[in-house]
């Protein structure tokens, strides 16, 4: 079972990631308000359940992970590099216990359109999945 500590950095920074979207502003300063709430209020009980089993190595590669989208959009300039990056994050952590314990990730996750980012990754135009070859007209195979 992770430390409680870990779970509320993550959930600190999932959320304060989520206030930098909504509301712009300075990443820590959302974070110091998100992690200062959940030291104040404790856990919500749902997080904790969900990210029961993980280990603290794998909690803290999450939040390394969005940390890293943070850091590469600030140099590259953000964008469509960065939705993707936090998209594959979100979606590491919603597949891993099939969903988001908290109606505000689940927000996010929607928001920056991680659904159809992995639909369109999964499946191609017509349909097909992108590692199946498509049939020509013309005859061949």
């Amino acid at each position: 079972m992770p430390t409680l500590e870990i779970i509320a950095t993550l959930a600190a920074t999932i959320s304060a990631t989520k206030d930098l979207i909504d509301f712009g502003g300075e990443y820590f300063d959302h974070f110091k308000q998100r992690k200062s709430e959940i030291d104040k209020n404790g856990l919500p009980p749902a997080v904790v359940k969900f990210f029961n089993s993980y280990s603290d190595k794998e909690i803290e590669s999450f939040k390394e992970a969005i940390d890293g989208c943070r850091e590469r959009a600030m140099m590259q300039g953000g964008g469509e590099s960065r939705r993707k990056c936090l998209c594959s994050v979100l979606h590491e952590i919603q597949a891993g216990n099939n969903g988001f314990p908290l109606p505000e990730w689940e927000e996010m996750y929607t928001g920056l359109g991680c659904e159809m980012l992995f639909r369109n990754l999964r499946f191609g135009s017509q349909g097909h999945f992108e590692n199946t070859p498509k049939r020509h007209l013309s005859g061949g195979s």
